[in-house]
């Protein structure tokens, strides 16, 4: 039994059932003949000893292993952490920027990483240093191929990083994307109400044949706006080589439907009752035009008029009609019409209005920028000294000002004014003393995205769990037979979205300040979408609804009090602005406070909409600034979107400095599990630092809505709550009791797993319930998800060495140890369920 190696040994009379005589009063008298003893640093090592009386006194009989290991905390303090060797930190290469996104797909994009890594099961929590080194000298040996779309070109950069085969002697399975492409220059529309037509939009007749699609007669426009120049045509395709079919007038009021991938011929409807072309469809270059609002929202075309993805006309539909609508085939979903927004001032005489060119998003101000005049020549910027603005109309202000701006926002295929002060360096170098944005590039919203590894695995039923890292970007399945595959490169989190048979599941690339933002919406069969926010946009929390519809938050780039709610509607497959406010929305009581940034938790559908919404005080970045209900009602599409109009209550739920996080919703939608801490309760702290010490449910729904209960606290003066929380069903909470390392820096320690089972749990039992097992002094828990089959949860654990391992738990007693895992995958983000540990 090794009873000889260090350990901090406790022990207390036990009875013949095995309970504690110390913990009855009334049995504390009684005479017992066996003692159970434990190592308090690492209670896996339990024991009963069975004495014997002779004349000489009493004498061990025997000793026996306990199987159900002593957990209970009230009466004995865990042991302290004792300091542990440094661990081994996994080697990446952080992203600095992003590849700009394709819009010449012809296909929906499938990431395919065919290689795998089989994973060495073990039952005992030993051996670990061979093995992981095994699975490092595979893991690095993986080679994989990432098939974007069969006729994408060759100069045409992937919606994301494409992986690429790398050897390397560090710990890292993935590779680093590069960025090789660079967009072409795009033409240049005009922001001044009148506009010259270009010299080369001569008519050649007869011209090639129109290649218009057919557009019904009620399908509204992406975008509005006018023709900006007299003697204009319009040509049945992109470029003056087509047909005429049509020669607005001055001012004629224009629908936008579409825009070549270069940027520079628009598909539009004629909308001018009394117009001898009323109606007619067709092509024009932007520099004749003018918009209302940001013309990147439009779907993309080839130079030869082909849409990039198939061109589907999404009419307005009934409540009735929607309903009715299949939906188990995903298509690209159409972008709706936009608000009109204030167009951007002409330029001053000092200025010049350029495209942007380059290859990174976001973009580095500190090296010279690539630029194309409206007159085709180019140019190369330096912007060491220069004042970046933006047109705030471009972002959803009303009326629209010039507001200060990072030259990160400076993206490729951007239109800006420059204004120079003097020639650089060379013939084609000019020094800039200002730049101001007054168009973002042209961006898809949205592709299709098809993974046929989680399709395998889930209709094979062999999928048990999707692992990723906490250092580096990507995502993998875990199969149950211990098979690794790489799903996706990009992402670094996921999550359910709801607790149906049909359950989907979000997943999110980090957030960037001054990059592209996105999220995956993933379905069990592999299908779903990939989400992109508007250019110079982030994107604060996503989630779906029971409908099947997605819902999030952007807010801007830029230092402005200005927030959108979007919409995925999968009946008609369709993206909509849905709201857009301010912070005046979240004031209280007529109060003045600080700007708020909203983040969105859930929402609830039903007669009305229910949001559930953090916020985060904007200037100071200070989390947890108050917790909101929005009701909020339907709203047929090209209504007033403005928050003033469709929310009809606000009710702070928590005041800020009551809550803590992470804030998790229960799968049903009826309570929100949080942290908190109060001064009153013994928990370990350090200073000014305080962690949680309680776990609190707030009710969002029944009779109790809006009450809150405390649900947990800790057990001792030795420990605080970490932030690691997740539900396992509707009334089970998963937790970790934490320590401060023992290394004199302020890293989670987190010794033990807690499951808090609520009334309801159990039968009979109508006060909440926790059992916890202590991982052994050295050790600590690196993650866990609960399984969505709710029979486990997953854990994964790291021993002094930096070895991690992989075990279910069935919320109380000792867990047992499925697999060891590769030192960078230290994160588990889903279960599906958790197999049977081998023999």
């Amino acid at each position: 039994l090794k009873l000889t190696e260090p350990a901090t040994w406790m022990a207390f009379y036990i009875d013949s059932d095995g309970r504690p005589l110390f913990n009855d009063p009334g049995r504390a008298d009684e005479i017992t003949n066996q003692l159970r003893f434990f190592d308090n640093a690492n209670r896996n090592r339990t024991f009963d000893a069975l004495f014997e009386q002779d004349d000489s006194g009493y004498k061990v009989a025997a000793f026996q292993p306990v199987l159900d290991v002593y957990s209970d905390t009230h009466l004995v303090t865990p042991a302290p952490a004792t300091p542990t060797p440094v661990r081994p930190t996994p080697t990446y290469a952080p992203p600095t920027e992003t590849p700009t996104p394709s819009a010449t797909f012809d296909v929906a994009l499938t990431i395919d990483l065919t290689n795998t890594l089989n994973l060495t099961e073990t039952t005992e929590f030993t051996g670990f240093q061979t093995i992981t080194e095994a699975m490092m000298a595979e893991i690095q040996s993986i080679s994989w191929t990432a098939t974007a779309l069969a006729q994408a070109t060759a100069n045409t950069p992937t919606s994301g990083p494409t992986p690429t085969p790398t050897a390397t002697a560090s710990h890292t399975p993935t590779a680093t994307p590069t960025d090789t492409a660079t967009p072409s220059p795009t033409a240049t529309p005009t922001a001044t109400d009148t506009a010259t037509p270009l010299p080369t939009e001569t008519p050649t007749p007869p011209g090639l044949s129109a290649v218009t699609p057919d557009i019904p007669p009620d399908q509204p426009g992406f975008v509005t706006g006018s023709v900006a120049a007299s003697n204009t045509n319009l040509r049945g395709g992109p470029s003056v080589d087509y047909v005429i079919v049509g020669q607005p007038a001055l001012d004629d009021a224009v629908d936008y439907f579409g825009i070549t991938e270069a940027g520079d011929w628009v598909l539009l409807r004629i909308n001018q009752p009394g117009s001898p072309y009323d109606g007619v469809v067709g092509w024009m270059a932007v520099t004749l035009l003018r918009w209302n609002t940001d013309l990147s929202v439009l779907p993309l075309f080839r130079a030869d008029g082909s849409p990039v993805t198939a061109f589907t006309p999404t009419p307005t539909l009934s409540p009735a009609q929607a309903d009715a609508l299949p939906t188990a085939e995903l298509i690209v979903p159409a972008l709706a019409p936009l608000p009109a927004t204030s167009i951007p001032p002409a330029p001053d005489i000092t200025e010049r209005l350029v495209t942007l060119g380059g290859d990174q998003i976001p973009a580095n101000p500190l090296t010279p920028l690539t630029a194309t005049a409206s007159d085709g020549s180019t140019m190369r910027l330096r912007l060491d000294a220069a004042v970046v603005e933006i047109w705030s109309g471009l972002l959803g202000d009303a009326p629209g000002t010039w507001q200060p701006a990072s030259g990160e926002l400076l993206w490729p295929g951007t239109q800006a004014y420059v204004a120079v002060a003097a020639g650089g360096g060379g013939t084609d170098e000019v020094i800039v003393n200002r730049i101001r944005i007054i168009q973002p590039p042209v961006q898809e919203r949205s592709q299709l995205i098809s993974l046929p590894i989680l399709a395998e695995a889930v209709q094979s039923e062999t999928i048990m769990a999707l692992l990723g890292s906490r250092e580096q970007q990507g995502v993998y399945v875990l199969e149950s037979e211990g098979t690794l595959k790489q799903l996706l490169v990009a992402e670094q989190d996921a999550a359910w979205q709801n607790e149906e048979d049909n359950a989907t599941l979000l997943l999110h690339t980090p957030a960037r300040a001054s990059g592209l933002n996105s999220f995956s919406w993933v379905r069990e069969d592999g299908t779903g979408l990939l989400v992109y926010a508007r250019p110079f946009f982030n994107i604060q929390g996503a989630v779906g609804d029971a409908q099947g519809d997605l819902w999030w938050i952007e807010t801007p780039q830029v230092n402005m009090d200005r927030w959108m709610l979007w919409h995925y509607d999968g009946q008609i497959s369709r993206i909509e602005l849905y709201m857009q406010g301010d912070s005046a929305l979240f004031t209280q009581n007529g109060g003045q406070r600080s700007p708020v940034t909203p983040v969105l938790l859930a929402v609830k559908t039903g007669d009305d909409y229910s949001l559930l919404v953090d916020t985060i005080e904007t200037t100071s970045q200070q989390l947890y600034s108050g917790l909101y209900q929005l009701t909020m009602r339907r709203q047929p599409p090209g209504d007033d979107r403005s928050a003033n109009a469709l929310v009809t209550a606000v009710t702070q739920l928590l005041p800020p400095a009551a809550y803590r996080g992470p804030l998790r919703v229960s799968p049903d939608g009826a309570m929100l599990a949080y942290f908190d801490y109060d001064p009153s309760h013994p928990s370990l702290t350090s200073g000014f630092i305080a962690p949680a010490n309680q776990l609190k449910l707030l009710m969002l729904a029944g009779e109790k809505a809006g009450t809150t209960q405390v649900v947990y606290e800790t057990e001792t003066r030795f420990e605080f709550l970490a932030p690691n929380l997740t539900w396992r069903g509707n009334q089970r909470l998963i937790l970790a009791r934490s320590r401060f390392a023992a290394d004199e820096s302020f890293d989670l320690d987190r010794f033990g797993a807690v499951e808090v089972r609520l009334p309801g749990a159990v039968d009979g039992v109508d006060t909440p319930q926790a059992f916890d097992y202590l991982l052994p002094n050295g050790e600590e828990i690196r993650d866990f998800a609960a399984c969505r089959d709710g029979a486990f949860t997953l854990l994964i654990t790291q021993e002094a060495e930096g070895l991690l391992k992989l075990a279910r738990w069935r919320g109380e007693g000792q867990p047992r140890p499925l697999f060891g895992l590769p030192i960078e995958l230290n994160r588990t983000f889903v279960c599906w369920r958790a197999p049977a540990p081998p023999p």
